[in-house]
């Protein structure tokens, strides 16, 4: 099924919540879709590999991919599928607690990324920029791809 395909099957659900969340001063409103919950622990790892494929590669946070550092797997599940699939008002929790991962990182596998150069709160204010960037193209990237 395409993604035009499913919005048009899925009109008027999609229209009942729009009205009822106005209706209801956003007391009822979409939810974020969860598979932890919805799918067992060997069809969620499947999902996870697919959908880490389109992970941002030239992003510094792959990096720690290099060092065998799988964030997404340190990472709640909650974590994980709501930077996929949250709200847009829920990137910046997300974005700093990838940051503070990314920051422990560094620090514990000595990585230089010349932090040393300048002032500590700009070297974590770019990687923050960085964690930022990287969740909004891993999203981009599997928007593209499915709708």
């Amino acid at each position: 099924m395409n993604y035009q395909k499913y919005i048009k099957d899925k009109k008027c659900e999609l229209r009942a919540f729009y009205i009822l969340e106005n209706l209801t001063a956003g007391k009822i409103e979409l939810d974020q879709p969860s598979p932890p919950a919805l799918i067992e622990e060997e069809d969620l790892e499947k999902l996870r590999l697919i959908l880490n494929e389109y992970m941002p590669k030239d992003s510094p946070v792959y990096d720690l991919w290099d060092y065998d550092l799988h964030f997404e797997e340190y990472l709640e599940a909650d974590w994980y599928f709501e930077v996929l699939f949250g709200e847009e008002k829920t990137i910046d929790g997300n974005v700093e607690i990838l940051t503070d991962y990314f920051l422990e990182k560094i620090e514990e596998f000595s990585m230089d990324y010349d932090q040393k150069i300048g002032h500590e709160k700009k070297f974590e204010e770019m990687v923050y920029n960085w964690c930022l960037q990287f969740i909004r193209d891993w999203r981009s990237n599997l928007h593209k791809n499915f709708a």
